[in-house]
């Protein structure tokens, strides 16, 4: 029996997974990482914190799961569609996604920290939360740069292909331009829009990835027998 050496296709299945239960949570509670990502007065911030620790904590524990998925799907995913001419960009590509889920894991943990303090009867000040706003726009930023690159190098011979393309590169860009513009009370909307970006994304690159045109790595086994 073969032994499965490729998990690109389960891992960003498992990514849309995490994605549709942190979705879930936020719909049913209302509790959300955005609404911590954004600078807003502190008796307001420190409220939410309040209102929705339980539900934050297991919206963070999906994401610390999340955050290792699509860190490894985007590695693998660039070993399967690299060529000699774009292994340098993808380089970079795969260099920004770890880089955001560094950013990631310290923005969950000073979210949490801060949670905590509140808890305690500490909120946040508003030098805390201006640079938790800063952290997670860096954040974003640096995912953009590598969602583009990772765009610039998708096969396009087929539609996944072009339509994954278009998304990390003109949708990535439009999505954040747009969110540094939309007014305090679109931003839900905006974020939810980016979601829906995410596990469209993650579907494409599931297309692309089985598409014949994507050459299988040396060794790639499918678990069936041989």
């Amino acid at each position: 029996m073969t032994q499965r050496t490729d998990w690109t296709v389960p891992t960003a299945g498992a990514a849309i997974a995490c994605l549709v239960a942190m979705f879930a949570v936020t719909l049913a509670t209302g509790a959300s990482q955005e609404q911590f990502e954004l600078a807003r007065p502190a008796a307001a911030y420190a409220a939410d914190l309040q209102a929705h620790g339980t539900a934050t904590r297991v919206v963070f524990a999906i994401d610390t799961v999340f955050l290792v998925l699509y860190s490894a799907f985007f590695l693998m995913f660039a070993q399967r569609v690299a060529t000699p001419a774009t292994r340098t960009m993808l380089a970079i590509a795969v260099g920004a996604v770890l880089l955001t889920a560094v950013l990631d894991m310290i923005e969950d943990h000073h979210i949490l920290a801060m949670l905590g303090s509140t808890e305690a009867g500490a909120p946040p000040s508003a030098g805390e939360i201006a640079f938790q706003h800063t952290l997670s726009q860096v954040k974003f930023n640096v995912s953009y740069l590598g969602l583009f690159l990772f765009g610039l190098t998708v096969p396009r011979t087929r539609l996944a292909g072009t339509a994954l393309a278009l998304l990390l590169t003109i949708g990535t860009l439009v999505q954040g331009a747009w969110l540094y513009v939309a007014p305090l009370e679109l931003q839900a909307i905006g974020s939810m829009g980016r979601w829906v970006g995410f596990i469209a994304g993650f579907a494409l690159a599931i297309a692309v990835v089985r598409s014949p045109d994507v050459a299988r790595a040396p060794g790639v086994g499918s678990g069936a027998p041989a």
